[in-house]
């Protein structure tokens, strides 16, 4: 697609009237400012009153009411609170995707505290370096990832002897020493509201989001309860017009935003129930659909491809799901999906965690991540400099239609940029005189393409970010890890893309110290797994004798972004590691040619 008309939109308005009473309470909600006494919390409490015994939480054999719900979040909040958590100190929550989470994250929003959602997958340095920069008061670690938690608990800064919950989860393993059993302590806690919540303002920081930024090592990019709350306002009555009769399955993590700013907050603000699954699993993933009623979907691009690569069954179609909502569906699958599957409505939207740009696909088009509903704009970027292009005035070019270039989103009062905790991280994301003195946008670092009538489609990645397997992998992290080999004397990494999957996947240029033949693959490979979490570990590995670098000693991938695992047009020694395989091994013409007739599954 290159270019929205007048005429498809028109043809879509229909369905769009039908949404006109829900859109105008939508607005209305919209309006609340940033020093109104209303978040998540408080909505809680209110459908607990209101809806007391519709579910609020699915989640295997178990059914949590509103009632239910608010009780054990009140019971956590109460004893927290007890023990010292108030308003704006942190607590860093890291669990598996489980009600406890969502009851613990309520707690704190209830007292005014923020929540710093910890990745579950992280190890070493990268989850010390995410516990470090939060400073939180307190800890609240699931049984579930307990082991990686301890193994970087000496690594912590900040002072001694903050409180360490363990929250037990199947009650495999007994709480660890020098921790607290969190929800044992719980149980004789009062289930009334604190009066906490009452105090809580929209434009108060309730989380810490982790992203991976250009600059290396993961961001934590600044939640507050307007954001979430605006977002269940706006996904759940203008774009999906949420009922409480419908129930949303959420099989991505809640330490990401898709999941707790759209799935979860959608869900609050219809009083509907989520079904939460612990992890994604393509094989089960209808199934669990059919079994608990869902109606509403949420995605990323890769659950897409994972399910649309599943063996087809003759019942794929036959389930309750008729809408859903999310980011990264590919055009190349788009209508197959739909037509498979049986979903008539696709919400495609863009909206970066540490952004201020909302793009959503209000008329269900194919193709495209909707319309601009911020005030945003498309400029010409030079990809071989990876920089914006300038007019003779030192201002940016808008691309024309069709075009291709770099989202930005305008920074006013009403369209704040939150930033990072770390204020010089986020005016790294600030570009200043832009198309005149003064102005300030936020550079997305994403590359659109220009669709007209404030449309556009999602491209690419710019800079040193690329994404895999539903993750934001930050290449100076991977090198960090890879330098640190013995045998590896440099190394740089960039992402690549792969015939059949979605995103780009990791691949490292070395120079080793060793001739290759006596360089131990296996013990990389097995060095990496444990040092990174999956999605980050490179599939594919270039031997080179040195590294090219520029003028100022940067690492120049510009050229092997471009030539990526090509044997045809890589003159060094290519190295795969095969899904399911324990280490790397030499990428050979036959085995190249497989993988671009998508024999292999990455």
């Amino acid at each position: 697609m290159t270019e929205i008309t007048r005429m498809d939109l028109l043809a879509r308005m229909p369905a769009i009237m039908l949404k006109y009473p829900s859109i105008l309470r939508a607005l209305k909600d919209m309006r609340r400012g940033q020093d109104d006494r209303y978040s998540m919390g408080l909505l809680l409490e209110r459908h607990a009153a209101s809806c007391a015994d519709q579910a609020a939480i699915v989640f295997e054999e178990q059914v949590l009411t509103y009632r239910e719900f608010n009780e054990r979040v009140n019971r956590v909040a109460h004893y927290l609170a007890a023990r010292g958590l108030g308003k704006g100190q942190v607590v860093a929550l890291m669990m598996e995707n489980r009600p406890e989470f969502l009851i613990c994250f309520c707690a704190a929003m209830k007292l005014g505290a923020v929540t710093a959602l910890i990745n579950s997958h992280l190890k070493q340095q990268g989850l010390a370096h995410c516990l470090n920069i939060c400073e939180p008061q307190m800890f609240i670690i699931g049984e579930e990832v307990w082991d990686a938690f301890a193994s970087v608990r000496g690594d912590l800064a900040g002072p001694s002897g903050r409180d360490v919950f363990f929250a037990a989860d199947t009650g495999a393993r007994a709480p660890a020493p020098g921790s607290i059993d969190l929800f044992a302590e719980c149980r004789g806690q009062p289930v009334d509201n604190p009066p906490s919540t009452l105090e809580v303002r929209q434009g108060d920081t309730c989380g810490y989001v982790y992203t991976s930024g250009t600059t290396g090592l993961p961001k934590a990019a600044i939640l507050t309860h307007m954001r979430l709350m605006k977002g269940g306002v706006l996904f759940g009555r203008m774009v999906l017009n949420t009922r409480r009769s419908d129930r949303i399955y959420i099989p991505l993590p809640f330490y990401h935003s898709t999941a707790l700013n759209i799935g979860w907050s959608v869900a609050m603000n219809a009083g509907c129930a989520v079904v939460i699954a612990r992890k994604f699993s393509a094989s089960r993933y209808w199934d669990d659909v059919r079994r608990y009623g869902v109606t509403i979907l949420l995605y990323v691009g890769e659950v897409c491809r994972y399910l649309m690569n599943a063996p087809p069954r003759p019942d794929d179609a036959d389930n309750p799901a008729f809408k859903m909502v999310g980011s990264g569906m590919r055009p190349d699958i788009w209508r197959d999906f739909k037509r498979r599957f049986g979903v008539r409505e696709v919400y495609e939207f863009y909206g970066a965690s540490d952004g201020n740009m909302t793009f959503v696909n209000l008329f269900n088009l194919e193709d495209t991540v909707g319309m601009g509903l911020t005030p945003f704009a498309i400029v010409a970027f030079d990809t071989e400099r990876e920089q914006p292009v300038l007019d003779a005035r030192g201002f940016m070019i808008p691309v024309a239609v069709g075009e291709v270039g770099l989202v930005i989103g305008k920074i006013s009062e009403q369209f704040v940029f939150d930033g990072y905790t770390n204020r010089g991280d986020s005016e790294k994301k600030i570009l200043r005189n832009v198309f005149k003195q003064g102005d300030a946008w936020f550079n997305s670092g994403d590359l659109f393409r220009n669709l007209g009538l404030r449309h556009a489609q999602f491209v690419d990645r710019v800079g040193d970010t690329f994404r895999w397997r539903g993750e934001n992998v930050a290449t100076s992290e991977v090198e960090g890890v890879l330098n640190g080999f013995a045998g590896v004397d440099e190394s740089t990494v960039y992402g690549v893309e792969v015939p059949g999957a979605d995103g780009r996947a990791g691949m490292a240029s070395i120079a080793l110290g060793t001739p290759p033949e006596q360089f131990d693959f296996g013990a990389l490979a097995s060095y990496l797994r444990g040092a990174l979490p999956a999605y980050a570990v490179p599939l594919f590995l270039r031997l080179r004798t040195t590294l090219e670098v520029t003028g100022t000693f940067k690492h120049r991938k510009v050229d092997l972004k471009a030539e990526g695992f090509d044997t045809g047009r890589v003159a060094d020694p290519v190295y795969v590691m095969l899904p399911g395989s324990g280490t790397y091994v030499p990428l050979t013409d036959e085995l190249l040619a497989g993988i671009q007739r998508r024999e292999y599954r990455f």
